[in-house]
């Protein structure tokens, strides 16, 4: 199977780093993204795309739960 990008730009690239935390019985999983640092200049546009984390974390104690689960860099066409 070829994995191999198809030609053009791309709108993201996802990494997955952290695995979802595993919250008690009745407890709810909570998803939320916050904006980062910026992610590299862009090749055609010259201008920086933008890391967008993803977390996840168990809502009766968000944070000694919360786990960075994506990183996504955005706004900008990678090559």
């Amino acid at each position: 199977m070829d994995e191999t990008p198809a030609t053009g730009t791309l709108d993201s690239v996802e990494q997955n780093l952290e695995p979802v935390p595993a919250c008690v019985i009745g407890d709810s999983l909570v998803y939320w993204s916050e904006v980062a640092t910026t992610c590299g200049t862009c090749t055609v546009s010259r201008k920086p795309g933008q890391y967008v984390n993803g977390y996840a974390a168990c809502a009766s104690n968000i944070a000694g739960t919360r786990s960075l689960i994506s990183r996504t860099c955005t706004q900008c066409e990678l090559l």
